[in-house]
């Protein structure tokens, strides 16, 4: 706690904002109204394939603010240089689609803040290149995934190290399943019914004072 790079101890202020301009890195507890729940639902994937939650809580900030508190609330040890089991190389791309997307996301609605983290964003390029070749996107399709020219410029920017990347993951025997090039294809074939977004009041709202709602729908 206690970092002299920011403003306050408390702030209020857009995901964005904070990642970007003040390169916030944090966890964060999510209080939301059944509402916007409702609204902005997280990207779901077929295949149970995870997609970023930052692809839905970045678009949320547009319209909404989050609380910052400069506190610590867990503390990580180092292994002392050891070699962990999760540094071993792999036969498999993490998440293929969902970073794509997230590289997307990155590129196309926060181009506005490239100057703050220019390395962010070439390595959103980089990643959109290599990842859509992976998916079996070529470049022709991925400049069309693009909605803005500096974002194209940057992808173009990036395109050799990408490639290199591509190559690189082949040559370590990698590779990920063929993608429906309709990306609106990727997500479940039809949403659930009537989703259930409150907690049981069996499980959770006998817990909750009733300053937080008590289990109610928060809208």
């Amino acid at each position: 706690g206690g970092d002299e790079n920011l403003p306050r101890e408390t702030l209020r202020i857009s995901a964005r904002d904070a990642g970007y301009r003040l390169g916030l890195v944090t966890e964060f507890i999510g209080v939301r109204k059944t509402s916007v729940c409702r609204e902005h639902g997280y990207v779901e994937l077929t295949d149970a394939e995870h997609c970023p939650e930052s692809v839905t809580h970045f678009s949320r900030s547009r319209r909404y603010s989050s609380i910052y508190v400069d506190r610590p609330i867990r503390r990580y040890f180092r292994n002392n240089g050891e070699a962990r089991l999760t540094d071993r190389l792999t036969a498999s791309i993490k998440w293929p689609r969902g970073n794509y997307l997230r590289a997307l996301a990155t590129l196309n609605d926060d181009i506005v803040y490239w100057r703050a983290d220019p390395k962010r964003f070439l390595s959103a390029a980089r990643k959109v290149a290599r990842l859509g070749l992976h998916l079996g996107r070529p470049p022709g399709r991925q400049i069309h995934d693009l909605t803005h020219a500096r974002a194209r410029l940057l992808w173009a920017a990036a395109m050799p190290g990408g490639l290199a990347g591509y190559a690189r993951d082949r040559l370590r025997g990698m590779a990920v399943p063929q993608a429906d090039p309709d990306i609106a294809a990727w997500g479940p074939a039809a949403p659930p019914e009537d989703p259930v977004l409150d907690p049981p009041p069996a499980r959770f709202g006998s817990a909750l004072p009733a300053a937080f709602g008590g289990g109610e729908d928060l809208t």
